[in-house]
């Protein structure tokens, strides 16, 4: 009879399988063989029918699966919904969700897959009337900020998966560049690089193995006014695959549509070549999307993919003209003039918007007040910058430099002067007079 720990390992090898279409993936029970195989299927109807080229295009919230760093580029929340019919009656669900922030863009994902019951075998191969309960979650937090041209994302994982009474735990984290400044023939260029599931061993009962490391590097290159090409060299447990893609979309009325078809060669030497074909359409309206996948497993079957994904949001909340990935200052009053970064204009940079600067061409580096004017301490309207008496009493008559008055040149103020018709050059006391008689 075979033993609890063997009745588990082979369903694991089973699931593994029919998750992997590889004839590899029967020794799932084997030393050094990955754990959470179900790490490997690719989330996302688009993605899957461009023959999972999506390191290098990644350019909605569904990069969380494939290069985080194309999270980046969003300017407006996303939300996206994949259902997978996968072979014998496995099915594979998943919520994304990603917005972005004045410091990024931050997102987060909800991956379930349930086996549906895998009939019990025992190592001879004969089968009893009786399924094993299998199923497999994945929470996953995101985060992605752009530098100019190239951007970077992070995901942080945990994986959870329960067979019969037993449970299986791992915490994992991928990484992802995306650089988008190459502009071959005139056309745009994105290229990206990510390393997924990096993390702890997991596995049933005593059995522990690490989880399926995995490199992606691919270009994502607009061919011409629709047409977009892509190709991803994929390495995961030693072995190394290509991946190839299309898409071309086309408007019509309000409505853009999506032909999509891809290639990738995992399966290519254990079930043939049309094992590797994927095919799908998409249909986008105002701000929903529809998207459906197609592959061909040959004999052992076809897997159907659905998404639905909605933005919402305005991609420039405040209106300013600066969408809101580059603005700086999102909450800027409607009919602001605003720079580049989305913030008013100062236009002689004295920390005061044009809009409430009183005065628009102060020189550089002068103090100013709330309205934008030079200060003026002691309220002599002479600016403290030009003040040469800058303490003078409230009331008191000025000169040009802010100085008080005096208008007979002795030296006393016009303010404090009780001789003010005093000669040029006589002498005077502090009041201003002097024993000379004053200029008739």
């Amino acid at each position: 009879m075979m033993t609890r720990k063997k009745i588990l390992l082979e369903a694991v090898a089973a699931v593994s399988a029919l998750l992997c279409c590889r004839v590899c993936a029967f020794a799932a029970s084997a030393p050094g063989t990955s754990a959470f195989q179900f790490l490997q299927l690719g989330v996302g109807a688009r993605p899957a029918a461009m023959g999972e080229t999506y390191a290098g295009v990644a350019d909605d919230v569904n990069a969380i699966y494939w290069n985080p760093a194309g999270l980046a580029s969003l300017e407006r929340r996303e939300l996206s919904m994949t259902h997978a019919l996968w072979l014998e009656g496995i099915t594979y669900s998943n919520l994304a969700v990603a917005a972005p922030v004045r410091a990024g863009t931050i997102g987060g994902a909800f991956n379930f897959l349930n086996t549906g019951g895998i009939q019990k075998a025992d190592n001879t191969g004969a089968r009893f009337n009786e399924n094993y309960d299998m199923s497999d979650i994945m929470g996953v937090v995101s985060y992605a900020r752009g530098l100019g041209n190239l951007a970077l994302g992070a995901n942080l994982k945990y994986i959870s998966s329960q067979l019969e009474e037993e449970s299986a735990h791992s915490f994992a984290a991928d990484i992802g560049a995306l650089y988008s400044g190459f502009r071959p023939w005139g056309r745009k260029l994105r290229a990206g690089l990510s390393v997924q599931n990096a993390g702890t061993k997991a596995g049933y009962v005593s059995e522990k193995a690490s989880l399926p490391l995995t490199v992606r590097a691919g270009a994502g290159l607009e061919l011409f006014d629709g047409l977009l090409a892509a190709s991803d060299l994929v390495y995961v447990e030693e072995d190394i695959n290509l991946h190839a893609g299309a898409e071309y979309t086309r408007r019509v009325g309000s409505v853009v549509i999506a032909a999509r078809a891809g290639y990738k060669s995992d399966t290519v030497r254990e079930l043939g070549a049309l094992s590797g074909l994927t095919a799908g359409l998409g249909i986008k309206w105002s701000t929903y999307q529809f998207d459906y996948a197609w592959n061909s497993f040959t004999d052992l079957g076809i897997t159907h993919r659905l998404s639905m994904g909605i933005k919402f949001g305005s991609k420039d909340d405040d209106a300013d003209g600066v969408r809101n990935i580059s603005d700086n200052c999102p909450g800027t009053s409607a009919g602001t003039a605003v720079n580049a970064a989305g913030c008013p204009l100062d236009s002689d940079a004295d920390f005061v918007p044009d809009h409430s600067d009183k005065c628009p061409n102060t020189f550089t580096g002068v103090a100013v007040n709330a309205a934008g004017c030079p200060l003026d301490s002691d309220g002599d309207v002479v600016p403290d910058h030009l003040d040469k008496c800058p303490n003078t009493s409230t009331g008191i008559t000025v000169d040009a430099s802010g100085c008080p008055l005096d208008s007979d040149g002795d030296g006393a103020a016009d303010s404090l002067d009780k001789c003010p018709g005093t000669p040029a050059g006589a002498a005077v006391d502090a009041a201003g007079c002097s024993g000379e008689l004053p200029n008739p």
